[in-house]
């Protein structure tokens, strides 16, 4: 399920053990009465790891351990899920000020080929943070270890789906208008050797989408890719 609302749905709604309990037996009660063996549910969501700081819907503490211990109990599977669009504990671009003087660059806040940062948008919208900026993929390497942290334990745990079913989730770039940071293109001419011109005015982003997208297209979208695939081998590692 995109969304968290097992508790709502299982008729519980509440936070206490016990009902947790009774959640994920009738939960565990209706998989096997539909030959379902294998659930996906989500442990991070919009903002970031679904626990006592940030609770979208109501659930108990820890409840990924808890539906790993029920489920190893029927030998039914979990794979929790992280559908994420922003962070709980980062600036929000919706509320910056400094959106036309370039000072945004150095930030976690991609830039569009715009040349101004990303004000946000829904689905059809970029991601808010470019994932090749150390904050970005340090927060995200804590919230797999979250998860790590109650299910690794258990034989029911089988792995974690990345979610990328819109722009905006911040596991990638979500689009070739985003990410004209300085710090990517920085990145991207020691790693493909490419003399991009080095912009300085404050929309410099769009002048590097231009000169990019007339001079170095295929390479900067393969590096964007690697930077991807590399940052999800550092996942798969843990």
């Amino acid at each position: 399920d995109e969304h968290p609302p097992a508790p709502y749905a299982l008729a519980v709604g509440q936070d206490t053990p016990p009902a947790a309990r009774l959640e994920f037996d009738r939960l565990a009660a209706y998989m096997k009465f539909t030959g379902a063996d294998t659930l996906m549910y989500p442990a991070v969501w919009y903002k970031g790891n679904i626990n006592d700081n940030y609770m979208p819907r109501t659930h108990v503490s820890h409840y990924l351990k808890e539906i790993c211990a029920r489920f190893e109990r029927d030998g039914l599977s979990f794979v929790p899920t992280v559908n994420q669009q922003w962070f709980i504990d980062f600036r929000d671009p919706k509320d910056v000020k400094s959106l036309y003087d370039g000072s945004l660059h150095a930030t976690p806040i991609t830039i569009l080929d715009t040349g101004l940062p990303n004000m946000g948008g829904w689905h059809y919208s970029p991601t808010y943070y470019n994932i090749s900026h150390p904050d970005v993929q340090r927060r995200l390497l804590e919230e797999f270890d979250q998860i790590l942290d109650e299910c690794a334990e258990f034989k029911s745990f089988k792995g974690v789906s990345i979610d990328l079913f819109n722009q905006i989730n911040v596991m990638w770039w979500g689009s070739d208008r985003a990410g004209y940071n300085d710090y990517s293109v920085d990145m991207f001419r020691k790693a493909k050797n490419v003399d991009v011109p080095k912009f300085t005015g404050a929309f410099r982003g769009r002048d590097y989408a231009k000169w990019l997208r007339a001079n170095a297209w295929e390479a900067w979208l393969d590096w964007r890719c690697d930077v991807v695939a590399d940052f999800y081998a550092r996942v798969a590692e843990r």
